[in-house]
Parts: structure tokens; sequence; C-alpha cells
């Protein structure tokens, strides 16, 4: 079977679709089973082109997009719209995965999907702010609907898709998403001293790591961590809050300006900003960290959330629907709207060494269930509708 894949988002690997994307297709294409089946994985550009090793029955391809040179919309449009469905239909392709939602459309030939989420749907004034994106986005959702089968990552999403979008229960999959083998505390224990030394980050810490944009809510952890810094130093002791990725250096609507905010709160000796970081260090951050904390008011599924588990990182964070379907009673809970009751849970977990070891020994155990290869091998089932 000649099986087409949309490989475009590998050039955005720090991302959630690029993560994903990434650390599927390597399972789908490590796979023995796999072998038997000719893969086409199409690029946008060069970027993200080696991350993916190449084998006998893969073929990579880069499509340009003629005369336009600029990176925006219009160019990711017209290349999902025209120039791939036109390589598509070339090369004889059998199916084609999309792993995130795209404006593709195909005519006689099997399409599945992947809708992460409909936080576009959610925070559509927010997010669907100009003519452009209010385009794109409205035929992006129709793609969705005219795919033969979707895919997404929770059981919550699933609920999500039906109430916002045109589809039968019957044409969406659930499939969870993995968690890369280098997250593993039994993978990565070995490292850490050394990773995490490089950063000047001494221990003990609480950790944050997973976007800056407002919906992300980490306003509420910095507020609250202001207040556990002035008046309850007995339990903050020495830890300071680190804060990991990429800030923005515009200001942006969508997005909190973090410093700024820690600034007003004259916690800038409490703070640490990391700026970004790769994937292996990441690992050891969670892991030396005494407590991972995320506040987000809308996700899918919560990666980070995963992540931090794998690491052996206790948790805390807000008591949403696809969090608890994916942490279970491995992490503790708190409600995003009340400052409060984070500032409570806070206090509790740092001053309860055998809570927060509980926590990370059932974090650890609860990750076990999620892997890329099973991933892998549940998504092959869809695109090949095999047993």
């Amino acid at each position: 079977m000649k099986i087409g894949i949309n490989a475009s988002f590998l050039r955005k690997k720090e991302t959630g679709m690029g993560q994903y994307s990434l650390y599927l297709l390597r399972a789908i294409l490590t796979d023995q089973n796999n072998l038997k089946h000719k893969f086409y994985l199409y690029f946008e550009e060069e970027s993200g082109y080696d991350l993916i090793e190449n084998t006998d029955n893969l073929v990579k391809k880069i499509l340009k997009v003629p005369f336009y040179k600029r990176d925006d919309l219009v160019k990711k449009a017209t290349w999902e719209q025209l120039v791939l469905p036109r390589e598509v239909k070339k090369q004889g392709i059998d199916v084609f995965f999309t792993p995130f939602n795209s404006i593709t459309k195909l005519k006689n030939i099997r399409h599945v999907m992947t809708l992460h989420d409909v936080i576009w749907k959610i925070y559509k004034k927010q997010y669907v702010n100009n003519t452009r994106k209010k385009i794109y986005f409205e035929k992006s959702f129709s793609a969705v609907e005219a795919a033969d089968e979707v895919i997404t990552v929770s059981v919550f999403s699933k609920r999500e898709i039906l109430k916002y979008l045109d589809i039968s229960p019957e044409r969406i999959t659930v499939i969870k998403n993995g968690v890369a083998d280098y997250f593993r505390y039994e993978q990565n224990k070995s490292k850490i001293p050394k990773n995490v030394k490089k950063f000047g980050v001494k221990d003990p810490y609480i950790f944050y790591i997973g976007g800056f944009e407002k919906r992300k809510n980490l306003d509420l952890l910095i507020k609250a961590f202001a207040i556990l810094a002035k008046n309850y130093q007995h339990a903050l002791e020495n830890r300071k809050l680190v804060i990991a990725g990429e800030l923005w250096e515009k200001e942006n609507p969508l997005v909190l300006n973090v410093k700024k905010l820690v600034k007003e709160l004259g916690i800038e000796d409490k703070v640490i900003f990391l700026g970004k970081v790769e994937d292996q260090d990441r690992a050891a951050l969670y892991s030396r960290a005494e407590l991972f904390v995320f506040p987000s008011l809308y996700e899918g599924f919560g990666m980070t959330i995963l992540e931090a588990m794998a690491a052996g990182c206790p948790v805390l964070a807000s008591n949403i629907s696809p969090f608890k379907e994916l942490a279970r009673d491995a992490i503790d809970y708190f409600n995003p709207y009340r400052q409060d009751e984070l500032l409570q849970e806070m206090i509790r977990l740092l001053t309860d060494k055998e809570l927060r070891i509980e926590l990370s020994l059932r974090g650890i155990e609860r990750s076990r269930s999620f892997s890329w290869d099973k991933a892998a091998q549940e998504t092959m089932r869809v695109l090949t509708q095999e047993d």
C-alpha cells in the first residue's frame, strides 16, 4: 500500500503538533510490520527533512510553492490546497494521513486526519482575529468534516469534535499520544545532573513549561507563587520558579507578557527564565523539579503532564476533563479559576515530601500506559483498515 503523509509540521518540532508528527512518524517507520508498505513524506521546505531517517520503503519529497517566498498563511493554504493534492494524486497514493488539521481535501483518495482539539472554535474571538485566519480555519474544519476518518487524542476531544463539527461518531477514533523514552525516569536518571547543571539551575525548584498563550493561565501560577514567596517562606524555603520556553519578543494580545508580570510582582530574584530547551534537557528539568505545575484552562490532551509523570516529577494541574482522563489519580488537581486553591495545594505539596514521592511513583506507573509504538500501531490500523 502507498501511504502518503503530510510531514510539514516537522519544521516546527518544538510545537505540540510538531512533536506528535515527529514521534508518531518515527514509530510508524521503524516498525518492522510496516516494511510491506511504501511511505511518501511530503515537506513544505528543507527544515525538518533530516529528522526522519531514510529507509528503503520511504520516499521524502520537498514540494515548493512556486513564485511565493513569504512564510505566511497564504503560502500554507496554497501548499495544502493545491501543491500537495496535485503531487499526492500524481504518485497514486492509496491513503493519505494528515497528522493535524489542515485545509487539504482529496478526491478519490482515502484521507485520514488528526484533529487534536477544537481550540479555534472555543477561543474563536481571540484566535480567529482577521479575515485570512477566518477563511483558513473555516476551510480547515470543512476539510476535517470531509475526511474519511478522523483521529483524535482523547475521549474529551472526541466529545468536543462531535459538539462543534458535523462528523458522525463512528468516523472518529481515539488514539492516545505516547511519550518519548528519554523522558522516562529509568532512561534518563544517569544524565540528570549534567543536563540541569548547564542551565545554572540549583535544587530545589518548581517547574513550568507549556507555552505562554493566555489560555495556559500562567499568570495564575505566577501570582500564587508571588504570595508564596512573600507570605509563606516556611513552605517555599529556597525554592525558585523555573520557567522554560521561548518568550515572545513582541506584544501579542494572545500571549502573556511573563517578564513584565514577574517584574510588577517584585519576584525577579525568585524566577528563572531558561528560554528554549531541547527535549533531553526538558526531561532532566522535569526529573530534578520538586513540583511541576500546569494551570491551563483548555487542552486536548496534556503532553507536558505526561512527560512530567514519565520523568518522575510530582504534578499539580488544573482539574479539567482531559487531564483527569490522562492522569487519573497519579497527579494532584486544583480549580484553575481559584488562585487560593492553587496556593493551598502548592503549600500542601511543598511541605509534604512523602506525598510528593507517592505522586512521583504513581506518575511513573501511569505513564507506562502510553507509548508512541502503541499509538503508531493503532494509527496504522486506521490507515490500512487491517485488524
